[in-house]
């Protein structure tokens, strides 16, 4: 795994509350990731006492689905407080992907969303965005002021063996990267929440 990620396992969050989960809950988190190079600056984790991640909004449960996204249906507005809209523009051209929050600064995503072509063309930071608190990214009408929010991208961390294998990208090993937003959010709102990481590095998760 990308040292990062293996090192932020363990620093998701502590004494997860549980009413729904997704994912499992990590150890206590610390005060900041550690070096990244000279850029990176300390990342604040949740407090102790209002540490919480992969609690999902509640919804009645009779509009409960566990169909998957193909043949699915519509998710409660906000339901997954984790999810985030990752936006590529380049030579006038946009796609969008979906991301994972894992703390107040770090996106978690595939490594092809970092990619303009597959494995041909690298975007860099300016050319992405992510947005928060966004149900319907097609209207503003269910924006919401002060917690839906556009952010930049200030760093990109991709997997230092995705694209280096002949089946490449094809097979999609190793397809994952890290996006650092350009400042902290706010978890406080419930629109806005963490998903948790495995709690041990070591363990591996498939399916």
């Amino acid at each position: 795994a990308i040292p990062k990620i293996a090192q932020m396992c363990p620093k998701t969050c502590g004494l997860c509350k549980t009413r729904e989960i997704f994912g499992s809950p990590g150890m206590r988190p610390q005060n900041s990731l550690g070096s990244e190079g000279p850029n990176l600056s300390p990342v604040n984790f949740p407090s102790e006492s209002s540490c919480e991640c992969g609690i999902a909004n509640e919804q009645p449960r009779k509009k409960r689905y566990t169909n998957r996204i193909v043949g699915g249906k519509e998710a409660l507005k906000n339901r997954y407080p984790w999810m985030v809209l990752i936006m590529m523009k380049r030579f006038g051209m946009v796609n969008q992907c979906g991301g994972s929050l894992i703390n107040t600064r770090y996106v978690l995503t595939a490594g092809h969303c970092t990619y303009s072509e597959l494995c041909t063309y690298p975007f860099s930071e300016k050319d992405l965005t992510a947005t928060v608190a966004d149900h319907n990214i097609h209207s503003i009408n269910d924006d919401i002021r002060g917690v839906t929010e556009t952010l930049n991208v200030i760093k990109i961390i991709r997997h230092e063996d995705y694209c280096l294998e002949p089946e490449s990208p094809t097979s999609f090993n190793h397809d994952i990267a890290l996006l650092l937003l350009e400042k902290d959010l706010d978890l406080t709102p419930r629109e806005v929440g963490i998903i948790c990481l495995p709690d041990k590095a070591s363990s591996t998760y498939e399916g």
